[in-house]
């Protein structure tokens, strides 16, 4: 080191550490204070999903969702095959494609695919093969016509989405689908098409015996895991059970196809193997022909079951978005339960369950504003494909007791336009 003391060199290091050290605690401490909203804007901002986002060596402590240089992977080609194979698309459009691999590897099993992304910087940084074939767009407004895919893929992109504008981003995917949206998102519970998911790297530690004892399907904000500067892990903003997404879906006229997750379960290694948290839904025609005379069940149609689950069977549903209202009485809620916890679960599922035509999640929060007296009435979007039977359960969550005394399927679906409740 020509003219320069060793000591030096030292020093210079040690003082670029501990700027770098104190630029984060102070990052980190500004995080704690700051309004959801401003984290909100800054994860959700093309700055964000930068060089340093993509293409840095891999730190599990900072934000970065790849840790290497993203290229193209056998991932990709496993993918394009399973869409092509499966679905059978004509046209698809990836959501969230950053460097457009994604998009390369389906134009090379001979499917017409686009793709949008937020991040200037990863559209730049796309071959040129599948350049002309990529824009920089906001999820929430994308410029091609309605119906102009038959396939939507969101892999690993919605969990970057604040929970508050998620109902509309999943909104605009209606809109530009026909018929088909595969969403790869990761979630944790119970999930009967797959792989469980867990919550390890998206609820702090310290949070997890709580999320294993409650049933939460939407965690809180405060609980998210987050990087040393502050800001959620990978940018992940929602954290949530399989059911939850399953809800928002379906309350905006999807069914969840089942049996097709399973085939991608059985086909995709990363699916197969439980690093991908894979869900299919069909999205079911809006100008089906409205219900006549509403469908009615009353009380000594539910049938009680094991675990506070009560089962009842709608016949000869036909196709299209409805909507169906159950009539709950409250025998007993525990009211010390926090209001993020689940109190019950109303499930809408053909007759063999590998459909769900309709879920709605009530927790105590919600419960406790809409009862009056001991009743409690849900409304909720069933949306089916065809004319069909349907299935309806309604299962509590812990050891209070609700009943069914009725239920009636017809009439005006609920406005699905406002956000769902975000625990703080």
């Amino acid at each position: 080191m020509r003219g320069k003391r060793p000591e030096d060199g030292g020093a210079g290091h040690l003082a670029g550490r501990a700027g770098r050290w104190l630029r984060r605690r102070l990052r980190k401490a500004l995080f704690r204070v700051l309004p959801r909203r401003s984290i909100y804007r800054r994860v959700r901002s093309p700055e964000f999903y930068s060089r340093d986002y993509f293409d840095r060596k891999k730190d599990p402590l900072r934000e970065s969702g790849y840790g290497e240089a993203l290229t193209y992977r056998e991932e990709f080609r496993e993918v394009a095959v399973v869409a092509r194979d499966l679905f059978r698309p004509t046209r698809v459009l990836d959501v969230g494609c950053a460097k457009g691999y994604q998009v390369l590897a389906l134009r090379r099993e001979g499917v017409e695919a686009w793709g949008i992304d937020i991040s200037d910087y990863a559209v730049s940084e796309a071959p040129a093969e599948v350049e002309p074939y990529l824009k920089v767009e906001e999820y929430r407004k994308v410029h091609f016509p309605d119906g102009y895919f038959d396939l939507v893929l969101a892999l690993e992109v919605l969990e970057h989405i604040p929970p508050t504008q998620i109902r509309e981003v999943v909104r605009e995917l209606r809109r530009l689908t026909s018929r088909w949206i595969w969403a790869s998102i990761p979630c944790y519970g119970a999930n009967p098409y797959g792989p469980d998911g867990c919550l390890e790297g998206k609820v702090q530690p310290e949070r997890i015996n709580y999320y294993r004892k409650h049933v939460v399907d939407l965690a809180s904000f405060r609980h998210l895991v987050r990087d040393i500067e502050g800001y959620p892990i990978h940018g992940h903003l929602i954290a949530a059970s399989f059911d939850w997404w399953t809800a928002l879906f379906t309350s905006l006229g999807f069914l969840r196809r089942g049996d097709m997750e399973g085939e991608i379960n059985r086909r995709l290694g990363p699916a197969a193997e439980g690093a991908w948290n894979c869900l299919v839904f069909e999205k079911v025609r809006e100008d089906s022909p409205a219900i006549g005379e509403p469908v009615r069940l009353s009380g000594e149609d539910f049938r009680p079951g094991e675990n506070g689950t009560w089962t009842a069977a709608l016949p000869a549903v036909p196709g299209g978005i409805h909507r169906l209202d159950i009539q709950l009485w409250v025998q007993w809620m525990n009211w010390r339960k926090p209001d993020e916890d689940r109190l019950l679960s109303v499930k809408c599922s053909s007759p063999r369950e590998d459909m769900v035509y309709g879920l709605r999640l009530v927790n105590y929060g919600e419960a406790r504003r809409r009862k009056s007296g001991r009743s409690l009435e849900v409304e909720m979007t069933l949306a089916c494909p065809a004319e069909t039977e349907v299935r309806v359960e309604v299962a509590m969550a812990d050891e209070s007791r609700v009943q069914p005394v009725g239920s009636s399927l017809g009439g005006v679906v609920p406005d699905p336009s406002p956000a769902p409740q975000e625990p703080v």
